[in-house]
């Protein structure tokens, strides 16, 4: 999931660094990201306006995998995975348990 974002999010900001970390917090959601501010700076914009265009263009392309996407002042976005897509993500491990952990 976490390269599903940087990927995603690289389509839309091009190469720059960014983080995609997890929260100390689950109220904050699964995956955080500062890619606004950095992109935000390179277009000269708002970095809140810029996490909420993300946001928007994200859940649309991970509508199967993301619940929800929120835009955090001054510009930190916050992602939260469908319980569905967890759930699926643990079945897949156990059908193939033997594989991880294993390298």
């Amino acid at each position: 999931m976490k390269k599903w974002l940087e990927e995603n999010i690289k389509k839309r900001a091009g190469e720059v660094d960014f983080d995609v970390l997890i929260p100390p917090d689950p109220a904050l959601g699964d995956y955080s990201t500062n890619a606004a501010f950095v992109l935000a700076k390179n277009e000269h914009k708002n970095p809140i306006e810029v996490a909420e265009r993300l946001c928007k263009e994200l859940l649309a392309d991970g509508s199967k995998l993301l619940a929800d996407c929120k835009a955090i002042k001054p510009g930190y976005i916050n992602f939260f995975l469908k319980p569905e897509f967890l759930q699926g993500e643990l079945r897949r491990i156990h059908e193939h348990r033997e594989h991880y952990g294993k390298q």
